[in-house]
C-alpha cells in the first residue's frame, strides 16, 4: 500500500472491494496458492499470495472500525468506522473485509462463554486480533 493513500468512511468501500476481488482465486490457478475461508454461511477461495500483498492495505481498513472490535463485537457494527461513521451500507462489503482479515490472522470469530456477562448468547462476534 503506497503510503499516501488516505483510509476514511468515504472510500473504505471502494478500497476493500477493489483488494478482494484481487484476491479471489481464479479457477485456471494453481490450487497450492488457495485458501479457504469460511464465514458463516458461505465459503471463499482466495489467493494466498495475492491475500498477503493487501496485508498491510487490510490491516489499515481493520484499523479504522470501530474500537469496539478489539473486545469483541457483533458483525451489525462492522460497518462503523471508529469514528462511529457509517463506511458502507452494505453487508456484502463489511464480510469482504472481514474474509480478508480472517485469511491474513487479523480478525476473528470467537465465542463470549467465558467472557463478560455484557454479551448476549448465540450471536457471532468477531474481534481484531
Amino acid at each position: 500500500m503506497a503510503n499516501d493513500i488516505i483510509i476514511n468512511a468515504d472510500n473504505m468501500a471502494n478500497l476493500t472491494q477493489k483488494a478482494f476481488k484481487d484476491c479471489l482465486f481464479q479457477k485456471d490457478e494453481d490450487t497450492i496458492n488457495l485458501i479457504m475461508i469460511k464465514v458463516l454461511i458461505f465459503n471463499f477461495a482466495l489467493h494466498k499470495q495475492r491475500l498477503e500483498r493487501k496485508r498491510e492495505l487490510v490491516a489499515a481498513l481493520v484499523a479504522e472500525l470501530s474500537n469496539e472490535f478489539k473486545k469483541g463485537s457483533t458483525l451489525q457494527n462492522l460497518c462503523f468506522t471508529k469514528d462511529g461513521e457509517q463506511w458502507t451500507d452494505l453487508y456484502y462489503i463489511c464480510e469482504q473485509l472481514l474474509v480478508m482479515a480472517i485469511g491474513l490472522c487479523l480478525m476473528e470469530f470467537f465465542n463470549p462463554i467465558d467472557q463478560e456477562s455484557y454479551f448476549p448468547s448465540s450471536i457471532f462476534y468477531v474481534r481484531i486480533k
